[in-house]
């Protein structure tokens, strides 16, 4: 993309992409995602250049686009997926998409989300580009997160009866409560039969809007108090019992700290209940009812609960899907987690995501790379001092040591 263009001011709309299903995707063919990704980073410059878009930053295969105006960012939109849909991608990579039986165009699939406002803006001294700070580019950005692979997710304020959108049509979606918005915000896609001729699933968060709390007397809100301290003794006490093996003594403080944290409308204590609840069982060998567990805090830490806590349900998440064996999808919620980790510059965070890698090694049976992955792992997070992380990682180390028969489990 010229670097000579400069950067929009004022109104700007902002434009995040991300290719759907890329972890996956380089575990399983890195030479024929090598080569689709410099297409991918090509098409994007050079259409940017065309249009006018102005490249905030490229990370992975993740880009973040300014635009003057909506309508050029609805018209890079059309043109980057009609011409996605039509490239000859590698074969490799067409083959390993039929194997794992999806369906619609195969080839790589971009997500994007585009909001229009008045960010706050700075160069970045790293990259010397121009940055953008603000709601309108957060909510580009869960936009994204929202959209599945070829959808393109647009918020309101973008909207008017007159765009030029290139032969493409708008089609409204309704209301959505998104994170760290108050009021829910109305969305819609661009659509067209020449890069998507199928509808696309539901959106990848829930509607429903949390319910207002209620003003509290000064002596319910001393209350309150007490019982959320109550709350998270519960919650202290419950995460020795697990790991003490006192399964029953657990369940059932978890029960009644569910119980307490509905009664305070809370729903952080809710999920990091449910996520102590989905580790008992899965201690006990219940990975199903785990995995149900874990997949319902996900959805209220989608719903309300901000980006820090949303990557630490996703990373559960994709333990418990590693657990009952389901692969691709674990990739898929490690993908988004490290892309939220990315967005909020949490490198800690990020080195823990992508150490989930290994343990789905270990358990697909290729021990010898899950070796290496743990070895790597521990060794980042002791020079960032993750001590308990690391300690983890060496004990799924030592498993993937004895599976493999390697004699450095004698050594532990």
């Amino acid at each position: 993309m010229s670097t000579s263009l400069a950067p929009p001011t004022g109104r700007v709309t902002i434009l995040f992409s991300d290719i759907e299903g890329s972890t996956a995707l380089w575990e399983s063919c890195p030479e024929a995602m090598t080569r689709a990704l410099r297409e991918h980073d090509t098409l994007f410059r050079e259409t940017a250049a065309t249009l006018g878009g102005y490249e905030v930053k490229a990370e992975g295969d993740a880009f973040m686009i300014a635009f003057e105006k909506p309508e050029t960012s609805f018209r890079f939109a059309v043109v980057v997926q009609e011409n996605l849909g039509n490239m000859p991608w590698p074969r490799e990579l067409l083959e390993t998409q039929r194997e794992r039986g999806m369906v619609g165009k195969l080839g790589v699939r971009v997500r994007m989300g585009i909001a229009e406002g008045a960010p706050e803006s700075r160069v970045n001294p790293t990259t010397q580009r121009m940055d953008y700070f603000g709601p309108s580019v957060n909510l580009a950005a869960r936009l994204c997160d929202m959209a599945h692979g070829a959808q393109v997710i647009i918020s309101e304020p973008c909207l008017a009866d007159d765009l030029e959108i290139g032969g493409a049509v708008l089609e409204s979606l309704g209301h959505f409560t998104i994170r760290g918005f108050t009021e829910p915000q109305r969305v819609a896609q661009l659509v067209s039969g020449s890069w998507w001729p199928m509808e696309f699933p539901p959106l990848r968060l829930d509607r429903v809007a949390p319910p207002p709390k209620s003003a509290r007397s000064e002596r319910e809100e001393t209350l309150t108090d007490h019982v959320a301290a109550a709350c998270d003794k519960l919650l202290a006490q419950t995460v020795v019992e697990r790991r003490s093996g006192m399964p029953d003594e657990a369940r059932r403080h978890l029960d009644c700290l569910e119980a307490t944290a509905r009664w305070l409308d809370d729903p952080e204590r809710l999920v990091e209940g449910w996520h102590q609840m989905a580790l008992v069982l899965a201690n006990q060998n219940d990975n199903p009812g785990a995995l149900a567990l874990s997949s319902d805090a996900l959805d209220v830490a989608r719903l309300q609960l901000s980006d820090a806590h949303l990557v630490r349900s996703l990373r559960a998440q994709t333990r418990h899907l590693t657990w009952n064996g389901q692969f691709d999808a674990a990739r898929e919620c490690m993908d988004e987690a490290a892309q939220i980790a990315r967005r909020l510059g949490d490198e800690n965070e990020l080195v823990v995501v992508q150490a989930l890698e290994a343990d789905i090694c270990r358990l697909e049976g290729r021990l010898e790379e899950a070796e290496q992955r743990f070895e790597d792992a521990i060794q980042v997070m002791e020079r960032r001092g993750l001590g308990s992380e690391a300690r983890r990682q060496r004990n799924l180390l030592m498993v993937a040591y004895v599976e493999s028969g390697d004699p450095r489990c004698l050594l532990h």
